[in-house]
């Protein structure tokens, strides 16, 4: 009876190394997400089931713990996303209404501009933070983590499985299961470039894994900067127009 106690204790124990592994794996993929202070310009482009293809172009502006996304062309253009404290408060104003609106969390879930991408996604999310980590595997060149997200209830994800590289902590591939535990989404990063040397995730994939769908982002340019001015990331500040963004910041107008 005391050897099966102490082989049972032993096996806890080595549950929770692992769980721990994974959690400090997770932690420093993480700070390859950090929101830093920077600009970006990107595109992302929506791809059917049919093949058909529209693309949008994206303006970005990081800062701590809140960034703000600008869609620049195409129906969306002007519909502005404000991520804070990671997510935790999501406000989107919509050019077509006026409008500035922070979303209630099922909301969160929904489909940015008819893309593969969901406002959550869009957040900068601290993962080691908000989720439970567990270390599954050892490969060759990466870890597999399964992330279960804790019980804030936010995310219509019941689990992630995430391969992370070994040499630089970039999340390569997660696999996304929602709340009936079935496979339905999936996200590779493909193009990673040090930029102002900084490792900078610079093409990054959503496929639907249920209707064949695909959304590609793709960074164009980046600059990262020592600060940049609050009021941008203020929800009472979403409304300012392209043009503005532009004369504050001639990042933009290239």
């Amino acid at each position: 009876m005391k050897k099966m106690y102490i082989s049972i204790l032993v096996m806890l124990n080595a549950f929770s190394v692992m769980a721990m592994s994974g959690k400090a794996i997770v932690k420093k993929c993480d700070e390859i997400f950090r929101i830093r202070t920077c600009l970006s310009v990107s595109t992302m482009t929506i791809t059917t089931s049919s093949g058909s293809k529209r693309t949008f172009l994206q303006w970005g502006m990081s800062m701590g713990n809140r960034s703000v996304t600008r869609f620049a062309s195409g129906f969306v253009k002007g519909m502005t996303i404000l991520s804070v404290d990671d997510g935790d408060q999501i406000w989107v104003y919509f050019r077509s209404s006026g409008r500035t609106r922070r979303l209630a969390s099922h909301a969160k879930n929904s489909s940015v501009a008819g893309s593969d991408f969901s406002y959550n996604d869009f957040s900068n999310t601290a993962y080691a933070e908000k989720y439970h980590c567990l270390l599954l595997a050892k490969e060759e060149s990466h870890y597999k983590v399964r992330l279960t997200p804790d019980s804030s209830g936010e995310t219509r994800y019941s689990r992630l499985i995430v391969w992370i590289r070994k040499d630089n902590f970039i999340p390569e591939r997660t696999v996304y299961y929602n709340e009936n535990g079935e496979r339905f989404k999936e996200m590779r990063i493909t193009e990673v470039k040090v930029i102002s040397g900084i490792l900078t995730p610079v093409r990054v994939s959503m496929k639907s894994l249920h209707s064949g769908t695909e959304t590609v982002v793709k960074t164009l340019k980046v600059r990262y900067l020592p600060r940049l001015q609050r009021s941008f990331f203020r929800s009472s500040g979403l409304s300012r127009s392209l043009e503005l963004w532009k004369a504050v910041y001639p990042f933009f107008n290239d």
